[in-house]
């Protein structure tokens, strides 16, 4: 019975953590390629440069009076806004695909590869896709593509730190070191790897 409870706990203490590891990395996601890009396009319009348009088209338009600002920063966040489910959906089937990876102990160099491949692709193609809508130009979609290698190679993989079946040794030997303490306590002799001295462990 005790194990059984301790492995039901095992196993929602790993699910707990894997849901906000999951809600995390996608926030992260979200925030590095898609935060990254509609900051990289403000800045870059309020120096003349615009990133997006089919006319006049992207290209050194100089830089825009103070009256337009508001409106730089507003249509760059709302194009971020619309990047975000998609964006969060992707994110989500890679962190899957990594963390499998990692369960099954690949290489940790050729899972950041993977992965700094596959985000890189992602984002490059998220931010083509829904850029598609204000015909963006090949700058904003470049910059998205290495911050999407960025996030790939150094913020998403990381191991789990302790599996259930980790979790359900460690309740075990917890167990067995209580049993063990009452047992000597009874017979006044020490224990010797979980049993007290005088019987086999």
């Amino acid at each position: 019975m005790f194990k059984i409870a301790s492995a039901a706990y095992a196993v929602i203490t790993a699910s707990k953590r894997f849901a906000i590891d999951l809600v995390l990395r996608v926030a992260l996601f979200i925030g590095v390629v898609i935060g990254g890009t509609v900051l990289f396009m403000i800045v870059a319009e309020l120096v003349g440069y615009l990133p997006y348009s089919d006319s006049p088209g992207p290209g050194w338009v100089g830089i825009p009076s103070f009256a337009e600002v508001g409106h730089v920063v507003s249509f760059g966040l709302g194009f971020g806004a619309i990047c975000v489910p998609t964006t969060a959906i992707y994110g989500s089937l890679l962190f899957l695909i990594v963390r499998a990876m990692e369960r099954v102990h690949i290489w940790r160099w050729l899972v950041a590869t993977v992965a700094a491949l596959a985000a890189g692709f992602l984002s490059q193609f998220i931010i083509g896709g829904v850029g598609w809508l204000i015909a963006i130009g090949a700058v904003p979609v470049i910059v998205a593509a290495v911050l999407g290698l960025i996030y790939g190679a150094f913020l998403l993989p990381a191991r789990p730190q302790r599996s259930w079946r980790n979790h359900e040794t460690h309740a075990s030997q917890l167990h067995s070191g209580w049993t063990c303490s009452k047992e000597s306590a009874r017979q006044s002799t020490p224990c010797l790897d979980g049993a007290p001295q005088g019987e086999k462990p």
